[in-house]
């Protein structure tokens, strides 16, 4: 091959400009989805938030629809996601 091919008027179907994602602006965009389930419990040994995240996953609602689950003190307001965050 010895030539490069071009066009004059190139066609972009997806351009992305600017910084790449973030963590956080990744789980705000799926908690704008409601793909986000966020749990608040007090810990009641070592773990235990692990436990009770891996259990709303294995809910109906949870496996199909939940791709993050967040699992915070009791302290913090679940429905107040700049304290969750």
């Amino acid at each position: 091959m010895r030539r490069v091919r071009m066009r004059r008027n190139p066609i972009f179907e997806h351009l992305y400009l600017g910084i790449p994602w973030t963590e956080i602006d990744y789980l705000i965009a799926m908690y704008t989805h409601g793909l986000v389930t966020i749990v608040s419990t007090r810990a009641r040994h070592v773990g235990f938030g692990r436990v009770v995240g891996l259990r709303a996953l294995t809910t109906p609602h949870g496996i199909g629809y939940s791709k993050v689950v967040i699992v915070v003190d009791d302290t913090v307001d679940p429905f107040n996601l700049e304290q969750v965050m």
